[in-house]
């Protein structure tokens, strides 16, 4: 992952030790779990924060630590609504990776790198204030990719659904129902929609940018990504 991670190593005595931050939904936490097999098998220290505590699994990879994180209680006494749920869960995972980096840091042995779901780009901040190099992950696909950004730019509107064929740099011509549902029925998940949208709001402050694809899968897209995001990479996620 660059020369840095090279410097790195020489000033911990080799060791290199990233924080994965999946966003707790199982479609989000295998493709990270990938990429931190990958760095597993590279020689770097890797945890995984998550609040998902079935991790059987990853029991044969001495380098992989789960770190469960506490969920806060729900205060409320109507039902939770999904949108306060996800806030819950990554004010949760915001507390517990600030102790994270503070113990390590106080003791002498700093997190070297976090990966984050692209979707919590408050992580950056995170990652800002403690001097920690940040790797933002996209866990779908170039294409989906490409839709989403396209919705936050604006250019998605419900007018623009309206045309019987949708144009987008990259891809080919689509029908409204070829779109992802929240896009293609906007008025149905607002709040989601828009917790999508906003992965792109600063994500080129990140050091690298990774994605669940690769080149020859999808040629054209990857290109067109490139010129808005301008430290996309590629990871082959298998799963």
């Amino acid at each position: 992952m660059g020369s840095s991670f090279e410097e790195i190593r020489k000033e911990n005595g080799n060791e290199v030790h990233v924080v994965m931050i999946p966003y707790p939904s199982q479609g989000h936490i295998n493709p990270l779990l990938q990429f931190a097999k990958y760095l597993h098998h590279e020689g770097l220290k890797v945890t995984m924060l998550t609040i998902l505590t079935n991790s059987s699994s990853l029991h044969d990879l001495p380098n992989l630590t789960i770190q469960n994180v506490s969920l806060f209680p729900y205060q409320g006494t109507d039902p939770e609504t999904h949108h306060a749920s996800s806030e819950r869960r990554q004010a949760s995972i915001r507390l517990h990776l600030t102790q994270l980096l503070t113990r390590h840091r106080d003791h002498g042995n700093p997190i070297a790198c976090l990966v984050y779901d692209s979707i919590m780009p408050w992580v950056l901040d995170i990652a800002k204030q403690f001097g920690v190099l940040c790797a933002a992950f996209f866990t779908q696909s170039s294409a989906v990719n490409v839709i989403y950004y396209n919705f936050h730019k604006g250019w998605l509107s419900n007018d623009a659904l309206k045309e019987s064929l949708i144009c987008l740099n990259g891809l080919p011509g689509l029908c409204s129902s070829d779109l992802p549902s929240f896009v293609s029925e906007q008025h149905k998940y607002p709040a989601l929609l828009s917790f999508l949208a906003d992965q792109f709001v600063a994500v080129n402050g990140a050091h690298w940018i990774f994605a669940n694809t690769f080149d020859s899968l999808e040629p054209k897209v990857t290109s067109q990504v490139s010129t808005y995001i301008v430290t996309y990479s590629l990871f082959c996620s298998y799963i």
